[in-house]
């Protein structure tokens, strides 16, 4: 086997660190897959990004860790919350344009490149993210 190959093991906690991220015109089918999974999302700990942090907060009674808006930073928070090693799983709602994930926001792209790596897993959509605790394809 060619050593760039080499498959590796990662261990994570079973109480994951699971940032949920909606564009705004996405926030209310998050919103819905969230109800929906509430149950398993109780179990860990929540972190968002501005608005949607809130939402989940106020729909929910969940407590969620709320970063910064998404275009005044809080992608960026996110992306380094991943890179450090902070946030487990990112689930994100957004908009998809002939397969590939498209954001009006520069900082979202940042966000996704740091949940590009092996030590995280990104959710891209609900319908990808059905079992938060399961791996979800990497981008």
């Amino acid at each position: 086997m060619k050593p760039y190959l080499k498959q590796t093991s990662l261990q994570m906690n079973v109480r994951k660190r699971i940032a949920l991220i909606a564009h705004d015109n996405r926030k209310f089918d998050l919103l819905e897959w969230a109800r929906y999974n509430a149950g398993t999302l109780a179990r860990h700990e929540l972190y968002a990004t501005g608005t949607t942090g809130r939402l989940l907060a106020s729909e929910l009674g969940l407590e969620v860790a709320r970063f910064l808006s998404g275009p005044l930073g809080g992608d960026q928070q996110v992306g380094a919350g991943v890179a450090e090693g902070r946030i487990d799983f990112v689930i994100f709602s957004g908009i998809i344009f002939s397969g590939i994930l498209w954001s009006p926001n520069p900082t979202t792209s940042t966000s996704k490149r740091s949940c590009g790596s092996p030590s995280s897993t990104m959710c891209r959509s609900p319908a990808t993210a059905r079992r938060p605790t399961s791996c979800c394809p990497a981008p």
